[in-house]
């Protein structure tokens, strides 16, 4: 399997080792931020075989512009809260999102990994030792992506807390099992939820288009 390798610009990554450029130091920074997006993810048996889902949602101000989950037969926790992260960095790179956009997730893993930790991995080509360092194969996708985002920052929040969105996109995880019977209650009215593949007339279409004739 191959990876994405460190580039030229990644000498100077060492120095993130203790503090990423993304970092949450200050949440000021964060004021105005209009775009916001909250992932997460979930898996059963986790680490023995059991299956996982994960899922994300973009939000402007209270109102839902597009939400995305997915199941996978085999997984860990970690694994899919990575992937939701990894899943809405290349919605937002495809749909060539360049506002700023704040990320919110509720593993300490991968904020840690986000903000800190994957360029001090890039910089030594995703090795520890004689191998490879845990889920190599999806750090390496969350940086090469992360690189040419620099418009995106990331925030971690208490999980199973009094927040609306959180609540929302871990709800969606639960409702992604097959065989779940846990309905998501309605934040919005039914037409502002849409299918994943149905786009061209969504809000977040419509509120990317208006981003790009700014």
């Amino acid at each position: 399997m191959k990876f994405k390798k460190a580039t030229k610009k990644s000498e100077k990554a060492k120095r993130f080792f203790t503090s990423g450029p993304n970092i949450d130091v200050n949440y000021k920074e964060h004021e105005g931020i209009k775009l916001h997006v909250y992932t997460d993810g979930s898996a059963r048996q986790n680490g023995f075989g059991g299956p996982g889902t994960w899922a994300y949602v973009i939000v402007e101000g209270d109102k839902l512009l597009h939400e995305k989950s997915s199941l996978e037969e085999s997984t860990t926790n970690n694994r899919m809260e990575m992937s939701a992260v990894l899943a809405a960095l290349t919605f937002i790179d495809q749909e060539d999102i360049r506002e700023d956009i704040l990320i919110h997730m509720d593993s300490s893993y991968v904020y840690n990994g986000c903000t800190n930790w994957m360029y001090g991995w890039a910089a030594k080509n995703w090795k520890r030792g004689q191998g490879l360092i845990l889920n190599a194969d999806l750090w390496s996708e969350i940086y090469a992506l992360a690189a040419g985002l620099k418009n995106v920052k990331y925030k971690w929040v208490k999980g199973h807390a009094e927040n609306k969105w959180n609540n929302h996109v871990d709800a969606l995880c639960t409702a992604t099992y097959p065989d779940s019977i846990t309905s998501i209650t309605p934040i919005l009215p039914t037409g502002n939820h849409f299918p994943n593949h149905l786009l061209n007339n969504s809000p977040i279409t419509k509120r990317i288009k208006t981003i790009r004739n700014k």
